[in-house]
């Protein structure tokens, strides 16, 4: 019996960082078909890329990236990061998100990105007190930037989540991803 229990002591640390490598494996891919999702979306809506905002007009209307890319995708499980634990909120038709999108984005000709593999486009984050539907933003420069959160989503404030390993997952415009520090993300998304 202390054989098993010195084996099970030394195997089961192992085997988290297998299972939490395994999330983060599908955590890049679910990114990189968003990616892909919004390479398409802007080829047929004359290279625009979806609006993520409230309209200010007399019937506001929240416009989401999630409703745009939802006809490009073919499972809403793409918008949650399998190692997620319960913090989000519901998208359109009971979809939970789990990734931010760059509002900076909103609406612009992808090709007047200058350097699109530099442009972070979705990353894992939320806001969690958000109360509206379809999804959250993050922006930079504007002065309230979204920032790590160490507690993995239970800060009340807008979060780039450090959900593997110390670290976020994020896709550029260019259709890359990587994982990123939230050192890395705070320099991408507010240059000196």
């Amino acid at each position: 019996i202390a054989i098993i229990a010195i084996l099970a002591s030394i195997l089961f640390p192992v085997f988290a960082s297998a299972r939490a490598k395994a999330r983060q494996a599908a955590c890049m891919s679910n990114l990189k078909q968003i990616g892909l999702a919004l390479a398409m979306y802007a080829q047929d809506h004359d290279g625009e890329l979806p609006y993520h905002l409230l309209t200010l007009d007399a019937t506001p209307t929240y416009l989401s990236y999630l409703g745009a890319l939802q006809p490009y995708v073919r499972n809403d499980n793409l918008f949650n990061c399998p190692q997620r634990r319960d913090i989000g909120y519901e998208g359109p038709a009971d979809t939970t998100v789990a990734y931010a999108y760059n509002r900076d984005l909103n609406g612009m000709p992808r090709d007047q990105v200058e350097d699109a593999s530099s442009v972070l486009a979705v990353m894992d984050g939320v806001q969690v007190s958000c109360s509206f539907t379809g999804g959250d933003t993050f922006r930079d420069t504007d002065g309230t930037g979204y920032t790590e959160d160490p507690n993995n989503g239970t800060s009340p404030n807008r979060v780039i989540f450090s959900r593997h390993n110390g670290g976020g997952d994020g896709v550029f415009l260019d259709g890359h991803c990587k994982w990123l520090k939230a050192s890395q993300v705070r320099d991408l998304l507010n240059p000196q």
